[in-house]
């Protein structure tokens, strides 16, 4: 069949002759349509779900880097045995984080908050007052972003070795 010459009628002719251009005019427009708007909501849900995992993964950080810099300043107040001796003080200390030379945390370190104190072993009677003893204190550290609003508490349990002078009740 010659493609100028018209579709014939009859119910045979009718399997063999194809579709005119008239009976589809539109439907591709708007199944593309469909088409692009499906695409355009799937690439807007892409980009809101990788914006709110990088808010995620941004504050998991933040936390991370203040309970090491919470840390840091419980490790410099037990670095020293004066810190463990009448007076207690409570101190804030300012830690940098990542070596730039600036503070990047402002760690509030309360003074160590003594649970008890034991004779150390060894030692069976105290008679002059300065046989060692088992100082059990519990520090605790509150580090703060200012950039983000982080904010961690951490508490450290430390024994020590002290002599019965140290600032237990």
């Amino acid at each position: 069949m010659n493609a100028l010459q018209p579709c014939t009628t009859s119910v045979m002719a009718a399997h063999i002759c194809p579709r005119g251009r008239q009976g589809q005019r539109g439907v591709t427009l708007v199944v593309g349509l469909i088409f692009l708007l499906v695409m355009s909501l799937l690439a807007v849900s892409a980009i809101r779900f990788s914006s709110v995992n990088l808010r995620i993964a941004g504050n998991a950080q933040a936390q991370v880097e203040a309970t090491a810099a919470a840390q840091t300043a419980i490790e410099q107040v037990m670095s020293s045995a004066a810190n463990f001796y009448s007076p207690l003080s409570a101190r804030t200390i300012a830690v940098d984080i990542d070596n730039d030379g600036r503070s990047d945390y402002s760690v509030a370190v309360s003074a160590p908050d003594c649970l008890g104190m034991m004779a150390a072993p060894g030692y069976s009677a105290n008679f002059s007052g300065f046989a060692p003893q088992e100082g059990y204190w519990d520090v605790a550290a509150v580090a703060t972003d200012s950039r983000s609003g982080v904010r961690v508490e951490v508490h450290q349990g430390v024994r020590a070795r002290v002599l019965a002078t140290a600032g237990c009740p």
